[in-house]
């Protein structure tokens, strides 16, 4: 499995990545949930303007990453499987 941060794991499992072997809903956790705030740029040359037009045309979007397992990589995964967007 690749190298990834703690918080990533448990994302990781959620978008059904192979090789994690514990079900983070058994978890209990001791101190402060943080958070996090992440930003997707897309290009003006896309001429997508709004999530409605980015809905209603379908283009599949191609967003850069820091490596599989970090948050750059599985946000725009997650915001796929979450609200639909196109893939």
């Amino acid at each position: 499995m690749e190298r990834t941060g703690r918080r990533e794991l448990f994302t990781q499992q959620l978008l059904g990545k192979a090789g994690i072997e514990f079900d983070a809903r058994k978890f209990e956790y001791i101190g402060i949930p943080t958070q996090d705030n992440y930003m997707l740029g897309i290009s003006k040359r896309v001429a997508i303007r709004t999530m409605d037009e980015w809905f209603a045309s379908q283009k599949v979007m191609k967003f850069g990453g820091v490596a599989p397992g970090s948050h750059t990589y599985g946000i725009p995964r997650i915001l796929k499987e979450t609200i639909g967007l196109p893939a």
